[in-house]
């Protein structure tokens, strides 16, 4: 039980890392294609924070 939530934990916070780094991404003014293949986060997602920029 414990080792599902401890794997859990470890995939949030590796989801929350990638979105900082697509953040900067972003802000350096990288396309979107990029962040993608740089990040391994869908292009939906990383469209989705752009927009909260």
């Amino acid at each position: 039980m414990m080792e599902g939530a401890r794997e859990e934990g470890i995939k949030e916070g590796e989801t929350e890392s990638k979105r900082k780094i697509a953040m900067n991404m972003l802000n350096l003014g990288l396309d979107r294609e990029t962040i993608v293949k740089a990040t391994g986060l869908t292009s939906a997602e990383v469209k989705a924070i752009q927009q909260e920029k």
